[in-house]
């Protein structure tokens, strides 16, 4: 992907250090590398290229997605660009713009194979009204049986001939 190495050790710099923040340190990765090809078969329409970290506000104004603090930099006019692998979401499209995605990921949602429905009637009912709780079951059959006789209350049928 993106990141920074530890100029003495060579080990890979840790994202939220202020270490993260030095602009002396080179980016590497994919990313890098993809944007410099870019620049590359540009012929020269993109000359200058400035690899920059996130700024600390956006960190501080989105703290559980680093991703939305980067595209809020762009929403700022700090950057005119954020490379990275986002997916895209109401919240950062409210933000900023997208291209067509470059790659996009498969997401699969596993869940266990269900049995077979060999179930008596109540094992099926007890299936669809396990997530309520008694009292809600309670208010969910009143008001089924007040909307009956309320309906039934205020029909329009013929009156009677005796009264």
């Amino acid at each position: 992907m993106m990141y920074k190495k530890d100029p003495t050790s060579k080990e890979r710099l840790n994202m939220t250090g202020s270490e993260y923040y030095d602009n002396n340190v080179p980016y590497e990765g994919v990313y890098p590398t993809f944007v410099e090809s870019i620049v590359k078969i540009s012929k020269g329409d993109i000359t200058n290229i400035t690899y920059t970290h996130r700024s600390k506000v956006s960190t501080d104004l989105h703290p559980t997605s680093l991703f939305t603090a980067a595209i809020q930099d762009v929403q700022d006019g700090l950057v005119d660009m954020s490379v990275g692998p986002f997916w895209i979401t109401s919240e950062r499209l409210l933000l900023s713009a997208f291209t067509i995605p470059i790659v996009s990921d498969k997401v699969f949602l596993m869940v266990p194979k269900p049995g077979s429905n060999d179930g008596s009637v109540m094992q099926n009912v007890s299936k669809v009204i396990g997530p309520f709780t008694p009292e809600l079951l309670v208010l969910m059959v009143g008001i089924i049986i007040f909307t009956g006789l309320l309906s039934v209350w205020f029909s329009d049928r013929p009156k009677s001939p005796l009264g």
